[in-house]
């Protein structure tokens, strides 16, 4: 829609606007759960380039520039143009907080699936739904997905949570909130595929 399109572009304006009054600081290259704090220039060595280098322009004139997005998800070689509401509100700087249930956009129809224009797509919250009943025959009724499907969609997720684990077991300590998240939600999935944890 027209107006969901005008509004994004105003809220993306607003966060370039906001993002520019701040230089990149300390806060910005804190990781929001661990609170894990990162250079924000050089290290001792100084600059990576020579002054004389002939490379650096040719290097530097590629980099993608930001001020609005935060420098975690700028590392992805994206600017500050964002893709959509949900975008903007999850990886806008810190130096303003937006609520994505604030930005007063209309819904669109739930049959207009996924477009180029930017509409919404139409959800489903199956894996939501299973986690609050653990019933497997309910999610035909609840969600429109048969039992066969269900158990292979369901034990797919699974199988994500636990290969995710494994992976932040190496880099994280094992009190780690987020680990300890995913773990938990594996062992629960898998309890609840076994038919022990339906309510």
């Amino acid at each position: 829609m027209k107006y969901n399109v005008e509004l994004f572009e105003i809220f993306q304006d607003f966060a370039w606007a906001v993002a520019s009054t701040k230089k990149i600081g300390e806060a910005d290259m804190a990781l929001p759960y661990s609170q894990r704090s990162f250079r924000v220039g050089w290290d001792a060595r100084g600059e990576p380039f020579d002054k004389k280098s002939e490379f650096a322009p040719c290097f530097i004139k590629q980099l993608v520039r930001y001020r609005s997005r935060s420098p975690f998800a700028a590392i992805a070689g994206v600017g500050d143009t964002f893709s959509s509401s949900t975008d903007l509100c999850k990886y806008v700087r810190n130096v303003m907080h937006l609520d994505l249930n604030a930005i007063p956009t209309v819904s669109c129809p739930p049959e207009a699936g996924i477009q180029e224009d930017g509409e919404l797509e139409p959800t489903n919250s199956w894996i939501l739904d299973f986690m609050i009943h653990g019933k497997i025959v309910c999610l035909w009724d609840d969600n429109g997905i048969n039992a066969t499907l269900a158990w292979k969609m369901i034990s797919e997720f699974k199988d994500s949570l636990k290969k995710t684990s494994t992976i932040l077991k190496v880099y994280s300590p094992s009190d780690d909130i987020v680990l300890q998240t995913f773990e938990t939600l594996a062992d629960e999935m898998e309890r609840y595929l076994k038919g022990e944890g339906g309510k």
